[in-house]
């Protein structure tokens, strides 16, 4: 196996150093999320203030990077603003690329700079720059022009302002599919670190083993050779699904009130398919899921933007937005400004449900384009109602305390992802126990439920054990780490890994993403998060308007204690069982063991489980 390393970069110190990563804890853990799950559990006190000098911002990436196609994706991880849980990040591009070929797996940020800097690795050479004088303010496009030749992971002004959903944007300007470590606010991580970048250029290579450029041949041609594959993404990354969605009526639409939304053709596939103006891919993919779409009409005419599925139905359907210019400039104000369109939309849609039921003095109905492009800019600036909405829909709705609760749609904290969980009952499972809230990626039902209908989406049956699964694969293909557009088998990512010289076969790798799913789960309970959080808003338990179709409690309460005894999770706590953590051999991370050791008592499962 590879000897894999860290940069470690002490910000209050202006200290940068270098670190081996041991094998044991590299086959245990790999990279992406497991290794930064293990690093955060172990680094970070429990309590400590997100946005405090000492929470720890992990930059990523996989021993597949830059070898096997569509795995050139790196994470990013640390304790949550917005939630106060765990949370990780992902996103393509060439980052991860030059990140690896200058030699490092991964960085590792502690302290505070007392100036706005940026980290810059130029060949073999690390510093500090200060751009107090010359980046402060500045757009990620700014920024990333600043460095030509390099590639950067930047934040905007939201990250400066501590937008509690604030993102990292990479691959901004020059060559690559540019992207987003969009969700849980790292970017006012980030922000409240005073880093404004981190700006990699190498001349290095990673070295590839004969046997896996075989492989490596062998991938690229199935996926360069999978017409479908390249059709589904002609039009934007999973933007197909706008139209699939809308006529399964799980589209969110005016703040998830209803599932179909009808003005759906101005913003579906149809529209933005012959807008495409430019197309581009991460570091050998040949999939070009990265597309730019020009609005030819309406009040934002001109306006440009990479489309996916989420921000086009977030800020389109759910914020009754049916003009595709505003959809456009909304997405590519947030990715100036670099604030999450996921979020944005959620929030937008919920100040416009809150102006509509007069519980705010700021006036902006369902569908106003001015006043949506408007409001982003507000919530970047934090000017007037969105100093508040900066906060997220959970803050907002305890400060407001207007029985905007009931309206409050969100998970852990983290606003909901672009699918209504009324018409896919797994996938309410999925949003309630994903370890950083309404997350659609942790595991995805609704492609087995409403797509793949090979599943009835309205009952609980086989979705706990479905959802488990989805938890633990998509854990193990994070810490790898390939990409969710890429279909890759178990067997297919193990078999590259193996020709790298690892000892690994699909029973390792679902133990991976088990394991990794479970010391996240640790992170959380040790933050105080347990069952009760692991729960759905009000609105996704009352009908939606255009079906009557709601998740019923009782369904829900049934399929979480299923989950529970599947995963080996107290059924009333919610925290991972003794024999479960002896099993996957994470009993260092036990937090129970170590306030017996505070406590000067012997250590045992009793003790554990009370």
């Amino acid at each position: 196996m590879e000897k894999y390393k860290l940069l470690r970069v002490n910000l209050s110190e202006g200290v940068v150093k270098e670190e081996l990563i041991s094998p044991e804890l590299m086959h245990k853990y790999v990279g992406g999320k497991g290794l930064g799950a293990y690093y955060l559990y172990k680094e970070l006190r429990a309590k400590t203030d997100p946005l405090g000098p000492d929470n720890k911002l992990m930059f990523i990436a996989g021993p597949l990077t830059g070898i096997m196609p569509s795995c050139t994706r790196y994470a990013v991880v640390t304790k949550s603003p917005l939630t106060g849980a765990y949370a990780d990040s992902f996103s393509g591009g060439n980052f991860s690329y030059e990140l690896r070929k200058a030699g490092y797996l991964g960085i590792i940020i502690e302290g505070k700079s007392p100036n706005l800097v940026v980290l810059k690795v130029e060949g073999h050479n690390v510093m500090l720059e200060d751009v107090s004088s010359t980046l402060k303010g500045k757009s990620t496009t700014e920024t990333s022009e600043y460095y030509p030749g390099f590639s950067v992971a930047t934040i905007g002004p939201g990250g400066e302002n501590l937008v509690k959903f604030a993102c990292v944007l990479n691959n901004v300007t020059g060559s690559g599919r540019p992207g987003a470590i969009g969700r849980c606010g790292i970017g006012a991580v980030m922000g409240s670190k005073n880093l404004k970048a981190i700006a990699i250029k190498s001349n290095g290579k990673i070295d590839i083993p004969e046997k896996t450029k075989e492989l490596q041949k062998k991938h690229f041609r199935r996926l360069a050779d999978n017409k479908d594959l390249r059709e589904f993404f002609s039009g934007g990354m999973f933007t197909p699904n706008i139209d699939m969605c809308n006529e399964a009526h799980i589209v969110p639409t005016r703040n998830f009130t209803a599932g179909s939304f009808e003005q759906v053709k101005n913003i579906n596939e149809a529209a933005l398919r012959p807008n495409v103006i430019q197309k581009s891919s991460c570091h050998l993919c040949p999939i070009g899921c990265g597309n730019i779409v020009r609005a030819n009409e309406g009040p934002f005419a001109g306006a440009e933007a990479t489309v996916s599925y989420e921000p086009m139905v977030l800020l389109g359907a759910n914020c009754g937005q049916g003009d595709l210019s505003t959809v456009l400039e909304s997405i590519r104000l947030a990715n100036e400004y670099g604030i999450d369109v996921m979020s944005l939309g959620d929030v937008i849609a919920f100040a416009m449900e809150c102006s509509e039921k007069g519980l705010i003095n700021y006036k902006i109905p369902f569908g106003d384009s001015k006043k949506q492009v408007e409001l982003v800019k507000m919530i970047t600036t934090r000017e007037g109602i969105g100093d508040l909405l900066a906060e997220g829909v959970r803050a907002a709705s305890a400060k407001l305390m207007k029985r905007t609760g009931d309206f409050a749609v969100h998970v852990k904290g983290l606003e909901v992802a672009g699918y209504d969980p009324r018409g896919s009952r797994g996938m309410a499972l999925a949003y309630a126990t994903a370890d950083r809230g309404a997350c659609h990626q942790r595991a995805y039902p609704t492609g087995a439920e409403v797509f793949g209908k090979t599943l009835d989406p309205f009952t609980t049956v086989g979705k706990a054990a479905l959802v488990k699964r989805l938890q633990d694969y998509n854990a193990a293909a994070w810490s790898l780490i390939t990409c969710d557009c890429a279909p890759y088998s178990a067997e297919w990512l193990t078999e590259a890994l193996t020709s790298l010289g690892w000892d690994a076969d699909e029973k390792w790798f679902m133990a991976l993403g088990e394991r990794a799913y479970n010391v996240t789960r640790l992170f959380n309970v040790r933050e105080g998060l347990s069952r009760k959080d692991d729960t759905l808003p009000k609105r996704f338990t009352e009908p939606l308007e255009d079906t009557g179709w709601m998740v019923p409690l009782e369904d829900f309460e049934k399929m979480l204690d299923e989950y529970y005894e599947l995963r080996d999770w107290s059924r009333k706590t919610g925290i991972p069982k003794l024999e479960k953590i002896r099993e996957l051999g994470i009993e260092e991370l036990a937090p129970q063991k170590k306030m017996a050791r505070r406590r000067g008592k012997r250590f045992s499962p009793e003790s554990y489980e009370s």
